[in-house]
């Protein structure tokens, strides 16, 4: 018998859908199709009606989709009859006034991330330090999921030089001016 899971995020846009959500479950479901069957899907494209989420066993989801009362309480009432639900969060849930989202973000999800993270079954995260933080705030076992890049993606360049690199979207501003002045330190070296 298969195990159902079903991976939702907000979209299909950002890297969070594409690292967090798509790619790791779509891995899982090329590479172990016989044990399970993954079904990824974007929170809009979720219908709380089907009578197919019966049959779901696993509810991978990103903390995005935390806000939408609708689709969390189907999702609570999977639980209630036998459905795990795993919260997955790439970062923490109180974003810093230096990101350019930090207001809508901190009104809108906050409040519920930290509702979320008592009722699910599982949480997975970031990196280790961040699952210790997180221990502050729940009981529920925390697994580190790193965010990773699939260097299958990327050519291997030959060099004795060091490059470091960022990868993020506009809420990262504030990172870039850190890597930009460490880069800079270390011009010379």
């Amino acid at each position: 018998n298969k195990r159902v899971i079903l991976a939702i995020s907000e979209g299909y846009q950002s890297a969070v859908a594409w690292y967090r959500i798509i790619q790791p479950l779509s891995y899982l479901n090329k590479h172990n199709d016989k044990d399970y069957e993954v079904l990824v899907l974007p929170s809009s494209n979720v219908n709380i009606e089907s009578e197919d989420l019966e049959y779901v066993d696993i509810v991978h989801f990103h903390a995005n989709i935390t806000y939408n009362k609708q689709l969390m309480s189907k999702l609570y009432l999977m639980q209630k009859n036998g459905c795990k639900l795993i919260l997955d969060l790439d970062d923490f849930f109180e974003v810093p006034a230096s990101n350019p989202f930090s207001k809508t973000y901190n009104s809108k999800l906050t409040n519920c991330i930290k509702q979320t993270l008592n009722k699910v079954d599982y949480v997975t995260c970031t990196t280790s330090i961040f699952k210790n933080e997180l221990k502050k705030y729940t009981n529920k076992k925390i697994t580190v999921f790193p965010n990773v890049l699939n260097n299958s993606l990327y050519p291997e360049i030959p060099s004795n030089k060091l490059r470091i690199g960022l990868m993020g979207g506009a809420s990262h501003e504030e990172d870039y001016k850190q890597i930009k002045e460490l880069v800079s330190n270390l011009q010379g070296y």
